[in-house]
């Protein structure tokens, strides 16, 4: 039998290394014609012209990378001036970064490289690299940038070069084109330099603004101008329009990585500036941010370069915050709280959100991010969030879930989804607390008849306290058969709204728009961290009858109040941080064995 998995992770993996960390790490440079200089405290770099002579310098990083076990869809490596002329400031210089693609000549000597034998090198030529051996990753540029400058590189070529590595280790080639004063100093932080780090790579499963090609991040002010791949996305409302003030948030993913049905979504910014003017932050206001998506994929490869308030994708330049209506769809609210102190990430997430990710049928997604409060309600005070050039915080993020999972409760008429953890408690229908869960899976690669599956989920929290009075606690599932509402919104989602669910019933779903399919059992002797799982026909039957990629599963707590039915009973949602959300594992004979989570 063959298998296949099908799966995201609740927590996106990320990893980042110095050179002196791992055990091949080093920073270094060459010098024409024949020496070499290695795990010292700077890396050089000069380019005098042809023909090469002994002041001529490249530069070599090499780094362990063994530490990654997973796909990157974003990289970046970072390195820090550490001289520099201030003639550069008028005449701007430019790096080329290479990776060397030919992993035979990765484990160099650091002890016998010179120029005239360094690996990937062209050591007829003071620019150049040998291009059977190595790819551009991209160029870096230094102007007026003071010592201590990190300077980053991200790119989609770096990307491709790190998930192309098998043996753990990669090397980077770092040249000057010849220019006026390519032959003045230029130089970074090496492995043992005094004052800096030594060079960093940073690699990770996250999609944000410096994934792919597309990716950027920026901000359009009102009188005209724009602002993009500097570091900060900047949102502002001074109640003009017009006003340089004035500031919308803009960032464009790639999100061709995702070949799933988004069940549920979040886009996270970390904040980087505050209000400082009042003594109490915002006068104690919470700040308010309009999101919205840009539904015109026609305008979506705007070019940053020239991107303004009067020509930015989707923007409706009479509005200090909103989206133009005709090219966009409100995706919901994203609130900072007055409190909020720099660092802090703030996050948003919606059923439309979802949907949108989902409509797309170009790879790349375009958010605009207004700010909904007035200068009253202290919109006019700073407010900024990290952008991909910034070198402290994480670039805005986007995460996406195959599934969705949450509880519905009674009392308040709510629904809260997605969830780190969801909960079935059975307190009588009077009660406040009587809730249900509901799971949502993506099936649309799913094209055969389904020979026997599984439905498993953790356990993540129990009753420790009274171990439900040694009572087997008997959870009742159901799945949506009217597949017309299988695309609910989970934004709006509650115990009366909520697809399939039976409202005047403690446990039990409308058996007029879902059927029974079985019992999982919670044990007074179970702990966290157990899977329960049900695996029968029923089960079966239900996923074969599906029509349109879409599975609801509902679930109700059929032991009452008296026997334990009230007390703790959670299970993981899949954006815990803890334990595995909900899995569907299925196979057809001779077949495939399919794992969503």
């Amino acid at each position: 039998m063959v298998a296949l998995l099908l799966a995201t992770t609740a927590v996106a993996e990320s990893v980042s290394m110095y050179t002196t960390n791992g055990t091949d790490g080093v920073t270094g440079y060459v010098s024409g014609p024949n020496t070499g200089s290695f795990g010292g405290t700077y890396m050089n770099l000069k380019n005098t012209g042809l023909p090469v002579d002994s002041y001529d310098r490249k530069g070599y990083i090499r780094m362990d990378i063994s530490s990654k076990s997973f796909t990157a869809r974003t990289a970046y490596l970072d390195i820090i001036l550490s001289l520099t002329d201030s003639l550069y400031g008028s005449n701007p210089q430019t790096v080329n970064i290479y990776g060397m693609t030919d992993e035979t000549l990765d484990s160099w000597s650091t002890n016998t490289t010179t120029w005239a034998n360094a690996p990937g090198n062209d050591a007829a030529s003071p620019s150049n690299v040998d291009p059977a051996k190595t790819v551009l990753l991209g160029t870096i540029t230094i102007s007026s940038d003071a010592v201590g400058k990190v300077k980053r590189l991200a790119s989609a070529a770096l990307v491709d070069f790190l998930n192309a590595d098998t043996n753990g280790k990669v090397t980077f080639i770092l040249c000057r084109p010849y220019s006026t004063y390519s032959n003045r100093n230029l130089g970074f932080s090496g492995d043992t330099h005094a004052t800096y780090l030594p060079p960093k790579l940073t690699i990770s499963s996250d999609i944000t603004s410096l994934t792919g090609a597309d990716g950027t991040d920026g901000y359009v002010m009102g009188n005209n101008t724009g602002y993009f791949n500097n570091g900060s996305v900047t949102l502002k409302n001074v109640d003009v329009p017009t006003s340089s003030y004035t500031r919308k948030g803009y960032t464009r993913m790639d999100i061709s990585s995702i070949d799933f049905a988004v069940g549920a979504a979040y886009l996270k910014f970390v904040i980087t500036a505050v209000d400082t003017y009042n003594s109490t932050p915002y006068a104690g206001i919470n700040q308010v941010l309009k999101v919205y998506g840009l539904t015109d994929e026609s305008q979506d490869d705007w070019d940053p370069s020239s991107t303004t308030w009067n020509n930015a994708p989707g923007n409706d330049t009479a509005s200090c915050y909103a989206g133009d209506t005709n090219k966009t769809v409100y995706l919901g609210d994203l609130t900072v709280p007055y409190n909020s102190a720099v660092g802090d990430t703030v996050s948003f997430s919606s059923g439309d959100l979802a949907d949108f990710l989902n409509a797309d049928s170009n790879g790349k997604v375009t958010f605009i991010i207004g700010r909904y409060n007035s200068a009253a309600q202290q919109g006019d005070e700073n407010l900024i969030f990290a952008g991909g050039a910034n070198t402290t915080y994480d670039p805005p993020k986007l995460e996406a879930y195959p599934t969705i999972s949450g509880t519905i409760q009674v009392g308040d008429d709510m629904g809260y989804f997605p969830s780190g953890g969801w909960h079935v408690k059975n307190a009588g229908i009077e009660s406040a607390v009587t809730r249900k869960g509901y799971v949502r899976f993506g099936l649309t690669d799913v094209d055969y008849t389904i020979g026997s599956a599984q439905l498993d989920i953790t356990l993540a929290l129990v009753d420790e306290i009274h171990n439900y009075y040694n009572n087997d606690q008997v959870i009742k599932v159901y799945g949506l058969t009217d597949q017309s509402l299988d695309n609910w919104n989970y934004s709006t989602t509650t115990w009366s709204t909520a697809p399939g669910n039976d409202t005047n019933s403690t446990y039990a779903a409308d058996l007029t728009k879902a059927v029974y399919l079985g019992d999982i059992t919670v044990t007074p002797s179970d702990v966290a961290g157990n899977v329960k799982s049900l695996k029968n026909q029923n089960l079966v039957s239900f996923l074969n009858s599906d029509t349109n990629g879409l599975v609801t599963f509902i679930f109700g707590r059929y032991t009452g109040f008296n026997d334990g039915g009230g007390e703790n009973l959670l299970f993981a949602g899949e954006v815990s941080t803890v334990y595995a959300g909900p899995s569907l594992t299925f196979d057809r004979p001779k077949g495939t064995v399919i794992l969503i989570q």
